[in-house]
């Protein structure tokens, strides 16, 4: 039966492909990319309309298939592809995407796909790809340009001065592939912001399995930490900036209130991906009635907080919490909880949901929550925009 084995760069690559600097990348390949286009190995080659993340980067796809026919003619059999990219100026941007891939032979009979990721800021660009089969010598050039235009009425156009041109994820040395969740950019600049007065900002990050399946909760995830890696960018001119990571449904806190500068994205990364959410702690089976308590607890203890901040005791503290829809078990007393302090939260609702489906949104409510929805990018960036101006001037 025929199919695509190899269905995307991830799957392709978790066999024997590494990135590269390019004074590794073999000379046959750098030259074959700065010549002219070319096709003689049959390839269906695609480059998707980029399209707008969380994390504020355009992201470009390359997807390329190989028919199981040239794999069974023997015309496909130790391919070295490689990525880079141009400015719009023609010069050659830094990074590149480099896999060496040898056919192996339980292959017959299907076909084979190719992906690599770029994600960029608005420009234009080019994006040239190199095949090369070091058994047959036979070679593929492509070269695509692609315009990448400004956000429309963009509420906070700082944000693509403050990202690289062309950011090339890497894959990870264990299995040669891309993470789990989608690489995060780690080449933002600071959002430097003149507050006019000390601040205290916590960012709080629920990534709790509210399905009980794998492919939404790994959907909200992915959200989640593009979310929180744009987010504690913020740096106020007199303060300072935490990340906490909370899974409410499991009354867990996984990451307490981390100093932003010292932050390893990887290593957060690596935690959240060994937390088994098919095995439930006995004291989180007896507890369940005291979930609303615990995320109310939590919250205020953030609020209240003066330890941990080299800034004055009477700084000013924002809590900003990232979280999608939340239902809880039945048994939990929200009305009956003290008082959050009033005006000191942000939420973000990732979800569409209302009432008794967004529990998060009823615990914040008596702390009298500014509630900002972002269920896409674009209104992520609009709550960026509004966050930024609670906090302090923007930078021109």
């Amino acid at each position: 039966m025929r199919g695509p084995v190899l269905a995307s760069a991830v799957l392709l690559l978790a066999t024997c492909a590494v990135a590269f600097a390019e004074d590794d990348v073999p000379p046959r390949l750098v030259d074959l990319i700065k010549g002219p286009s070319q096709v003689e190995i049959p390839c269906r080659i695609e480059f998707p309309k980029p399209e707008l993340m969380f994390q504020q980067q355009y992201l470009l796809r390359i997807q390329g298939q190989f028919s199981y026919k040239q794999i069974e003619m023997g015309t496909v059999r130790h391919l070295l592809v490689l990525v880079k990219v141009q400015n719009g100026e023609g010069d050659w941007l830094d990074g590149e995407d480099y896999v060496d891939y040898k056919i192996p032979e339980h292959l017959q009979q299907s076909d084979l796909a190719y992906a690599a990721l770029v994600y960029v800021r608005p420009g234009k660009y080019r994006v040239n790809v190199a095949i090369f089969d070091t058994e047959t010598l036979k070679a593929n050039v492509y070269h695509h340009d692609v315009t990448v235009p400004p956000l429309a009425k963009d509420p906070l156009p700082i944000i693509d001065e403050l990202l690289p041109d062309a950011e090339f994820p890497p894959r990870t040395a264990a299995t040669r592939s891309y993470r789990a969740f989608w690489v995060l950019t780690d080449r933002m600049l600071p959002i430097r912001l003149r507050s006019s007065a000390p601040m205290r900002l916590d960012i709080v990050l629920n990534i709790t399995d509210r399905f009980g399946w794998y492919s939404p909760y790994h959907g909200d995830l992915e959200k989640m930490l593009a979310l929180g890696s744009v987010l504690e960018r913020f740096r106020p001119a007199n303060g300072c900036v935490r990340l906490s990571v909370v899974d409410v449904l499991r009354l867990a806190v996984v990451a307490d209130r981390l100093p932003v500068e010292k932050l390893s994205w990887t290593k957060l990364q690596e935690d959240i991906e060994k937390i088994n959410q098919d095995v439930i702690d006995v004291h989180v089976l007896a507890n369940q009635k005291r979930i609303a308590q615990f995320t109310h607890d939590y919250l205020q203890s953030l609020a209240t907080d003066k330890q941990g901040c080299a800034v004055e005791n009477d700084a000013v503290p924002l809590v900003v919490v990232v979280s999608p829809d939340v239902v809880l078990p039945d048994g939990n007393k929200i009305g009956g909880m003290a008082p959050l302090p009033r005006e000191s939260y942000v939420y973000l609702h990732l979800g569409i949901g209302g009432g008794w489906m967004d529990s998060m949104g009823e615990i914040l409510s008596s702390g009298k929550a500014k509630k900002l929805r972002c269920l896409d990018p674009r209104e992520f960036r609009g709550a960026l925009a509004k966050i930024t101006a609670m906090i302090g001037i923007p930078p021109k």
